[in-house]
């Protein structure tokens, strides 16, 4: 299991995109088969990853940046893989996929693998916090690339310049409701998450408010997601398929910010004075193999 590297699922993915794409020009049940089985193999080798990660080194899910990212591009391809053996004729790995190995390459050479700090006190709330944040991800990702789905589908049906193409996409009504879903549990799982960060500063006597840019930054786009429904409750018109899909769009783009906000400033998750003078991790690992020491802010934490 050891052996069982990012770049070994990585690369099924990318088979399976190729596929998709071979699929896309010459549609053949035998590359369909082919691309389901190769998702397939690369959704066990990432389960591998992870199981080896939590129970061989001991480690909580989500404990680290890069544990975090690992998790949502495995429920993205565990839903590509649903999507294309439920609707076998629709081309949904060509948009997810691309999405899965931008997380993947952002996992090895951009997210931190440093430990949380862990307490007893706040564990069960870390989880929450973690599984709201992480479900947040998922949907304002699939929300987005409904959204580009739905453009690209009704533009399509305008110009048809690419014969046959539109079929391989799902309907706009479809993807319309996946819109609107996707919207609905974003702002469910960003509250969640807002509200089981700011239990996990009262348990680390974080009192940072709005000086965080990541609090800022999470509770503008809370602000912005009840604004859009505020404004589609008046305004029958932006409860339409093209509205919606910008809004999802819109909604991504600001998430994407806030997220690098996560990654990028100097924020604490669960770090109270006792912590304030801990030594940095060691550099010393690989990129595939956690170690221990205090982390930089998880990507959703504090807010």
């Amino acid at each position: 299991m050891k052996n069982v590297g990012i770049i070994c699922f990585a690369g099924c993915y990318l088979i399976a995109l190729m596929m998709d794409l071979w699929r896309l020009k010459r549609p053949s049940a035998l590359a369909a088969r082919g691309e389901q089985m190769t998702l397939a193999a690369g959704i066990f080798a990432h389960t591998v990853f992870l199981y080896y990660r939590t129970c061989v080194y001991e480690r909580l899910p989500l404990s680290s940046q890069r544990d975090w990212v690992l998790v949502v591009a495995w429920v993205l391809a565990c839903l590509t893989f649903f999507l294309i053996t439920t609707y076998r004729e629709k081309n949904f790995g060509l948009f997810l996929l691309p999405g899965i190995l931008i997380l993947l390459a952002a996992a090895k050479w951009l997210a931190s693998d440093d430990v949380y700090a862990e307490r007893p006190a706040s564990e069960a709330w870390g989880m929450i916090h973690g599984a709201s944040m992480t479900l947040l991800t998922v949907s304002v990702f699939l929300g987005f690339l409904s959204g580009v789905m739905y453009l690209l589908q009704a533009w399509l049906l305008k110009h048809p310049k690419i014969p046959g193409f539109t079929r391989h996409l799902p309907s706009l009504e479809w993807l319309h409701r996946a819109n609107c879903h996707a919207m609905k549990f974003s702002v469910f799982f960003l509250v969640c998450g807002i509200l089981s960060g700011h239990v996990l500063n009262e348990f680390a006597h974080v009192r940072a408010g709005f000086r965080d840019p990541f609090i800022l930054g999470t509770t503008l786009l809370l602000v912005w997601y009840l604004a859009s429904y505020v404004i589609a409750y008046f305004r029958p018109f932006s409860r339409e398929g093209h509205q919606v899909a910008y809004r999802t769009i819109l909604s991504f783009v600001a998430f994407l910010l806030v997220l690098m906000l996560g990654f990028f400033t100097e924020h604490r998750h669960n770090q109270g004075p006792g912590n304030a003078g801990a030594p940095p991790a060691s550099s010393a690992h690989t990129d595939d193999e956690p170690h221990a020491g205090e982390a930089p802010a998880f990507p959703g934490g504090d807010a």
